[in-house]
């Protein structure tokens, strides 16, 4: 990642699309899809509410924010805070203040990231199937199809998927460049086609450069924690209780969020809720059939109810590593993960 602080209007394009993101020192802050409208150079950048006004209703002023876009092949982003904001019929805007630099790193057109997310593909003249998005570039991706799917090299087909950091790819329009039939699936290499819209050419160009920036300089956590809690209650007070335990912690709300940090943050122990959108079972079972995840210990815990004996014999079966459960969890995980972390740094 490389830094500018002289010239930092040369990065910046009128109508270039961006993303703000409040509370960026959290890394899981709202994000607002909005152009950048202009600039005073040295007083402020200057970017557009108008389709995001649910924005307005967040903000404060001298609040921290971050906003990515991209320049020129180059995924860049700045820190700043928030300096003055209109919201009216005849046009929203945000001023920031004009940040100190700006970070950036440059995108390289074929150089792929691993990603496994699941999609849908539309052939030309024929059905669609689900699919997995295996890896993914600015100029193309690889995609697993079912073994009964057949298609031929330079075959139209559109494809939709969502990549981990939220942003949408709907639709597009892609042509099959290789075909590989294994036993189990069909594998497809594709490039996308000359039509694809700015905004979505933006979410992937930032996307894959920012992976390819951690996976080179995010060594192995020896204390990191990948926390799978969706949003309640039970699970915001185990959340406080292991900040205050000073765990090193990160929160995914969704399997396709947490499996995606798992593989890019490499985390010392992976936890996860005893419910969910997947349950447990079924969360151990398919890290488990990860090959570069078999040696992640997996912690499960209940919040607020006993130990179940039944459930906690299928979990370990299906690859736990600890099971939590009972009044106070929040208190008893620490002091599991406390253990295992001891165990596994042996």
């Amino acid at each position: 990642m490389s830094r500018e602080s002289n010239n930092i209007e040369a990065f910046f394009q009128v109508d270039a699309p961006a993303i703000i993101e409040l509370e960026p020192e959290r890394k899981s802050g709202a994000r607002y899809r909005t152009p950048i409208r202009g600039w005073s150079r040295g007083v402020y950048v200057l970017l557009d509410l108008s389709e995001v006004s649910e924005l307005s209703k967040r903000l404060e002023r001298g609040q921290n924010v971050a906003v990515r876009f991209i320049a020129e092949g180059r995924a860049c982003g700045f820190v700043s805070t928030v300096r003055y904001w209109q919201s009216s019929r005849l046009f929203s805007h945000l001023q920031l203040n004009w940040p100190d630099s700006v970070e950036y790193v440059g995108v390289r057109q074929h150089e792929r990231v691993p990603v496994g997310m699941p999609c849908m593909v539309w052939v030309a003249g024929g059905g669609e199937a689900e699919g997995v998005v295996n890896d993914l570039s600015r100029g193309g991706y690889s995609v697993e199809l079912p073994s009964n799917t057949e298609i031929e090299r330079d075959t139209e087909l559109e494809v939709s998927f969502e990549l981990p950091d939220g942003g949408r790819v709907e639709a597009v329009r892609s042509f099959v460049r290789s075909v590989r039939v294994t036993p189990k699936a069909v594998i497809v290499g594709c490039c996308f086609g000359e039509a694809i819209d700015k905004d979505t050419v933006a979410d992937i160009e930032f996307f894959v450069s920012s992976t390819l920036e951690r996976l080179r300089n995010t060594p192995p956590s020896t204390q990191r924690i990948l926390l799978l809690a969706p949003k309640n209650r039970s699970d915001e007070s185990c959340i406080a209780a292991l900040e205050r335990l000073g765990f090193e912690l990160q929160v995914a709300q969704d399997p396709v969020d947490a499996f995606f940090q798992l593989r890019l943050h490499r985390p010392a122990v992976f936890v996860a809720a005893a419910e969910g959108v997947l349950p447990g079972t079924e969360i151990c079972r398919l890290v488990r059939e990860n090959r570069s995840l078999t040696n992640v210990p997996i912690v499960v815990f209940r919040e607020g109810e006993p130990s179940d004996e039944t459930e906690k014999r299928a979990l370990m079966e299906a690859g736990a590593t600890r099971y939590v459960s009972g009044a106070n969890s929040g208190k008893k995980l620490g002091e599991v993960l406390e253990e295992v972390l001891a165990a596994f740094a042996k």
